[in-house]
């Protein structure tokens, strides 16, 4: 069966570029909403680090923390990629938004495919560093609390 909305289905793919029309001129708030958001990301994840290393004998807290921490970094993730598009101005479709949430492993490096030239391509890695972003300061924050703790302590004489 034939309905009005195949035909545009078919013509084109969720992941090609549309044009679009309510972007705003000035790139100054998309860039400064999409630092925030690296900001927001890398100090959530060197929290998350921190609180794995204070509760680590506590495994419901660890499991929640990994969860939730999972959870709110796909998403800032996905919401830097919504404001980068804008900056852009790249279109960002819903599906590919949903692709990017949850499979960021293939959907960030397929966005930055998309939206960047070749030399910008390879110059930012295919987005890998915004996913190095995402993860790297879990492990500083972790580090970071241990060697505070050490420092301090916490860790000497048979603890």
């Amino acid at each position: 069966m034939d309905t009005p909305l195949s035909p545009s289905l078919q013509s084109r793919s969720i992941f090609e570029p549309q044009p679009m029309n309510d972007v705003n001129p000035s790139p100054a708030p998309w860039r400064r909403r999409r630092n925030a958001i690296l900001a927001l990301m890398i100090g959530l994840a060197v929290i998350s680090g921190a609180v794995d290393v204070i509760w680590y004998d506590h495994h419901l807290v660890c499991t929640v923390n990994h969860v939730i921490g999972t959870l709110v970094l796909s998403f800032l993730v996905m919401l830097w990629c919504v404001y980068d598009s804008r900056l852009r101005n790249f279109p960002l479709p819903s599906v590919f938004r949903l692709f990017i949430l949850l499979v960021g492993l293939v959907g960030v490096p397929l966005y930055f495919c998309r939206s960047r030239g070749p030399k910008e391509r390879l110059r930012s890695a295919f987005g890998l560093f915004l996913l190095l972003a995402a993860v790297a300061p879990y492990y500083a924050g972790w580090y970071l609390t241990i060697f505070v703790l050490t420092a301090f302590g916490y860790y000497g004489n048979g603890r």
